[in-house]
């Protein structure tokens, strides 16, 4: 569906909601003074360095924009009937908001809403100094229109179950750039640094119901779910010899869509002050397919002798899960919970596609070729709890969760009916969470909490056929160990301060053992982090407020490199500051300020083996405004910003800076 299309049914649904609160708004008696609010906006932003990295960063389009920041009316009717609207758009930036409410008490309600939004993508790819040309950059102006449009009509009569029917419509539509970059060569040198983009066209309509009901001490209720989603992705990606001066593109074209059914019915009581239980129950069904298409231009040598498509791609899945939970307590101040969850998931996939390629010393071929995959998903969840308050200002708490799983994965390809590969792998994993912590409040205006959390995952991999050996069917078993602390202090030494501390260190180890020869165990991965913040509020006069949050995390990530050289250590520092400010110059006026501030010291040089990957930069943003009260009900505003970004590990290819000027009126009546 084209994007114009795609904008057709929300734009009729829009244009319903407001001939319908038009007209009732014109036909009601009134009970009250409606309450309007009208809010105009107009700005301008100049440019100088790379605009597109600009629109990334803040979501401004340069140049003009103009339009509602905000609208919003409510008016309650005589029959008690209570009828809201709120309301944006801003041009060109796409950024849209409408939202209706009509609410009348032990009768019903009706919602609607349509919001848009812009998100922005630079085009920018990886930078390598020994080339003639050390950046490129995409001439797309990237962005994604994301939307949604729901409507919700409801039931709430007294003595009667609570029944609501919505639809909802969600879109995605535009370009956006990637990480997987395109291969450049020059003077016998080759690294992966031309960007690549893809374009989105993704759309899913949901139908939906809900009942709710009370029975003596039981709520029922079941909600009945009916989607049907829809994705058109096109990939482009380049590769370019800069010595004589050629390139060649791939494209990857890939459709997708699906039907789902899923119902969930769940029932909860409180028994007494001391028992809580529920359960529930969802059945999910999946029906789905989708094609491919990959196409190298020009058509030759590998890795561009690729012509591959697909004639179909048919996917079924079906899911049972269930859960039963329950809390008992307070028994001396002591409170237990527990609950169990089981899961079975099945699903098939099969593919029937061509593939075309040349092969050394044959020339080109085209088999056929039939992919057949099945996965049996079968889970069991159990989580107990306790919680303490025992100790005066004080709750503390433990949690254990664990998880066990089996699959099972079988995967056939076959070419021209002759067996090209096939695949057999059963997987048992086990997962584990615990988790300790408290919160206490020793002594007036200070709180203080803590969490300490270790996770365990565990893959064991037993791989009962492989006919073609290799990645990732080596890998027998592969385990995660995390551990985190989180802390928070908070004190207000007097009514005008508030001060919190924050502290959290995460750290993770990634075991892996292989099937090789000798065989193998490994620590193939690490990540560690010291995260710290600060925050601050203070009001040393009845007219002036601060705030200010200060944060930096401290990073370091490994991988297992088997010596290779490319695969270095990534250790980076972050560094975040945001502050606001509020002044009343008089009764009518008024200054604010906002500031923000972020740098990141992560460049690791490392040219000779591969990419200088990591960023080094800092990033400014300013916003100052001052307002001033003209009448009762009308306030203006003028605002200035100024943004800008310097990045020292590309050149400064994606530097910038840019200035912007606005006016803002707000008018209530």
């Amino acid at each position: 569906m084209k994007q114009g299309q795609q904008k057709t049914i929300p734009t009729i649904i829009v244009g319903l909601i407001l001939m319908m609160s038009t007209s009732y708004a014109q036909e009601g008696n009134q009970q009250s003074e409606p309450t309007t609010i009208i809010a105009p906006i107009i700005h301008y932003a100049d440019v100088d360095g790379d605009e597109e990295k600009f629109r990334e960063d803040w979501w401004i389009e340069e140049n003009w924009a103009a339009g509602l920041e905000e609208f919003a009316f409510e008016r309650v009717y005589d029959d008690d009937v209570t009828l809201s609207l709120e309301g944006r758009a801003i041009l060109p930036e796409e950024d849209y908001k409408l939202l209706l409410y009509v609410t009348k008490p032990d009768v019903g309600f009706l919602h609607a809403g349509y919001t848009e939004y812009r998100k922005y993508f630079d085009g920018t790819g990886g930078f390598f100094k020994h080339f003639s040309t050390q950046s490129f950059e995409l001439a797309n102006d990237m962005h994604l229109d994301i939307g949604n449009l729901f409507i919700d009509v409801g039931l709430t009569m007294p003595d009667w179950p609570t029944i609501v029917f919505g639809y909802e419509h969600q879109f995605k539509d535009g370009s956006k750039s990637l990480l997987e970059w395109g291969s450049v060569s020059e003077g016998g040198i080759t690294r992966k640094v031309f960007p690549a983009f893809k374009e989105i066209d993704e759309e899913a309509n949901i139908f939906k119901a809900e009942v709710e009901h009370e029975v003596g001490k039981v709520q029922v209720g079941d909600q009945v779910r009916y989607e049907h989603y829809r994705t058109a992705t096109k990939r482009f990606g380049k590769e370019r010899d800069l010595d004589p001066g050629t390139s060649e593109t791939v494209s990857v074209s890939e459709n997708y869509s699906h039907y789902v059914f899923s119902n969930t019915f769940h029932m909860d009581s409180h028994v007494n002050e001391r028992l809580y239980w529920s359960l529930g129950y969802l059945f999910t069904s999946l029906d789905g397919g989708g094609a491919l298409r990959m196409a190298t231009t020009p058509f030759g040598p590998e890795p561009f002798d690729k012509n591959w498509f697909t004639r179909s791609v048919d996917i079924d899945q079906n899911s049972h899960v269930a859960n039963l939970n329950a809390l008992f307590g307070p028994f001396r101040d002591l409170t237990f919970y527990g609950g169990l969850q089981a899961e079975t998931t099945e699903t098939e996939g099969d593919t029937d596609g061509v593939l075309r390629e040349t092969l050394p010393g044959v020339g080109e071929v085209t088999p056929e070729a039939v992919i057949i995959s099945r996965t049996d998903k079968g889970s069991l969840e159990e989580t107990v709890g306790a919680r303490y308050t025992g100790i005066s200002y004080t709750t503390l708490y433990a949690e254990g969760k664990w998880t066990q799983q089996n699959i099972d994965l079988f995967e056939r390809e076959l070419e021209d009916n002759a067996l090209s590969f096939e695949r057999s792998t059963d997987t048992e994993v086990g997962r584990r969470r615990y988790t300790l912590g408290f919160n206490t409040s020793p002594i007036p205006k200070m709180t203080l909490s803590a969490r300490y959390r270790r996770r365990y995952h565990a893959n064991d991999y037993n791989h009962l056929l492989d006919t073609e050996p290799g990645y990732s069917a080596f890998i027998t078993a592969q385990d995660f160990t995390s551990d985190e602390i989180t802390t928070k202090l908070t004190v207000r030494p007097s009514s005008r301060v508030k001060l919190s501390l924050n502290y959290q260190l995460v750290a993770t180890d990634i075991d892996t053992q292989s099937d090789t020869t000798p065989p193998s165990a490994v620590q193939s991965g690490n990540y560690d982090a010291d995260i710290y913040g600060v925050g601050i509020t203070v009001t040393p006069l009845s007219r002036l407020y601060l705030t200010g949050l200060f944060s930096y995390q401290d990073v370091s990530s490994n991988a297992f490199d088997n010596g290779a050289p490319s695969v270095i250590t990534y250790e980076g520092d972050v560094y975040t500051v945001m502050g606001t400010a509020g002044y009343a110059i008089d009764r009518k006026t008024d200054l604010n300020l906002e500031y923000v501030f972020t740098r990141s010291d992560n460049f690791n040089d490392n040219s000779a083996d591969a990419l200088p990957l990591g960023p080094d930069n800092q990033r400014h943003g300013l916003l100052a405004g001052i307002s001033r009260r003209i009448t009762e009900t009308i306030e203006a505003e003028f605002r200035y910003g100024f943004y800008a970004y310097d990045e020292n590990g590309n050149g400064g290819v994606d530097d910038y800076r840019a200035h912007l000027i606005g006016v803002r009126w707000s008018i209530s009546f």
